[in-house]
């Protein structure tokens, strides 16, 4: 038998769980306890195409051979990265005739809003087309968006700017001639709408933050779409509380619809804004910024035709039999408006119950019924338990678990009943 050489390539042999499991974590790839199996699989897919891949599984623990590139590779391959310009048209609407008009109203001070696992950098450069409009309310060095992944290729695509139609998708061509140059048939983000964001890699499992040196503190806004919900459920409430101390008193975190029960322990408070659920850190005490935050909630308040949310305070401590009341209202309102359709809006008067009264088992009920209904069994379920945990004899709560518990269908008719 000839000895090896040193150029020889070696075999492929399909690798052991343990093997995988050790690259996935010296990779940094966050993996939730469901998705394992399905990681595993493309990992040894991934690898059985990669050059360095065979020696790698041959010795997992040698770091020289799981180099920067072979990580990309990983990290490209096993985490979504999908996004396009101008993605959700409400979140836009939102920042402009809410938060910007805000924080513009408030102290002279620098904005800074981070997009967290902001991939190959869609959101930040929207971002930085919507706060365009409102430069002349602030200096040069004012406003900075901040933008972090922990997938470096998916930066350096992100830093060129260039993209193909389909990630213009959802622009219309007036909104194409003003934000891009046209480069044979890629699409390059103007210098203009570009200036205000910063890139840079970041693990939110793995690295520290806030941080002052990267300059992730003191934060007006956070957004972190769809990304909580890929993370390790063990990491997630760490994540949170970073967040949380990312903020500045009054910033708020936006997560993705199908987040919201992952913040439902967190010291947040729920702000119904616009029609979407934001997250707001409490402010040190009454000010003008409170102030400010109270008459925005108002104004969305009757826009949406719906009752602005009352403090904690004021629902709870000083009349109990008005905040029940009070949320016994809100209860019905989130009935009607799940009766005919508009799960967004009953999602959101529900969290608002819970910001009320964190404790409300109802409110916990009524949260799982809806996700059940939008096919979220994981969310209803968990729901369910929170609601179970504060009353084990809640009879109907059992009764839902026990049919997600057995993937049953719901086929009844869509309609949340009161006990």
């Amino acid at each position: 038998m000839s000895p090896r050489g040193i150029d020889q390539k070696l075999p492929f042999r399909p690798p052991g769980d343990l093997v995988l499991d050790a690259i996935l974590s010296a990779a940094g790839v966050p993996v939730r306890s469901r998705d394992r199996e399905t990681k595993r699989r493309k990992l040894a897919s991934i690898l059985q195409g990669h050059p360095d891949g065979p020696a790698l599984l041959a010795d997992p623990r040698n770091p020289a051979l799981l180099n920067s590139d072979l990580i990309d590779v990983i990290l490209g391959g096993l985490l979504p990265g999908e996004t396009y310009f101008f993605r959700n048209r409400l979140h836009a609407q939102v920042l402009r005739q809410h938060l910007l008009p805000l924080w513009g109203a408030g102290t002279k001070r620098l904005i800074k809003i981070w997009s967290a696992g902001c991939s190959s950098g869609e959101e930040p450069y929207t971002l930085n087309m919507i706060v365009k409009q409102f430069r002349s309310r602030w200096g040069p060095g004012d406003l900075r968006i901040y933008a972090s992944d922990i997938n470096d290729q998916a930066l350096k695509a992100a830093r060129r700017a260039e993209y193909s139609e389909w990630s213009l998708r959802m622009l219309d061509p007036a909104e194409r001639a003003r934000y891009f140059e046209i480069h044979g048939e890629s699409f390059v983000v103007k210098p203009e709408y570009r200036e205000l964001c910063l890139f840079f890699q970041h693990n939110l499992c793995h690295d520290p933050f806030p941080s002052y040196l990267l300059g992730i503190d003191q934060m007006q806004l956070i957004l972190c779409r769809n990304v909580l919900m890929y993370l390790p459920r063990r990491d997630i409430p760490r994540v949170v509380d970073g967040f949380t101390r990312s903020l500045a008193p009054g910033g708020f975190l936006l997560v993705g619809s199908a987040e919201s029960h992952l913040l439902a322990s967190s010291s947040l408070t729920p702000v119904p804004l616009g029609g979407l659920l934001l997250y707001q850190r409490p402010e040190n005490g009454s000010g003008p910024a409170t102030d400010a935050v109270a008459a925005v909630q108002k104004r969305a308040a009757r826009q949406a035709n719906q009752p602005a949310p009352r403090s904690k305070r004021s629902a709870n401590a000083t009349d109990p039999e008005g905040g029940r009341k009070e949320i016994d209202h809100l209860l019905a309102l989130a009935r009607l408006e799940f009766s005919s359709g508009a799960f967004q809006q009953a999602e959101i008067l529900i969290q608002s119950i819970l910001s009320l009264q964190p404790l409300c088992e109802e409110a916990y009920y009524h949260l799982g019924l809806l996700y059940a209904e939008q096919a979220r069994p994981d969310h209803a379920r968990d729901c369910l338990r929170r609601c179970l945990f504060l009353n084990p004899q809640h009879a109907a709560a059992r009764h839902a678990l026990k049919g997600l518990g057995h993937g049953s269908p719901h086929n009844g008719p869509r309609t949340i009943h009161s006990r």
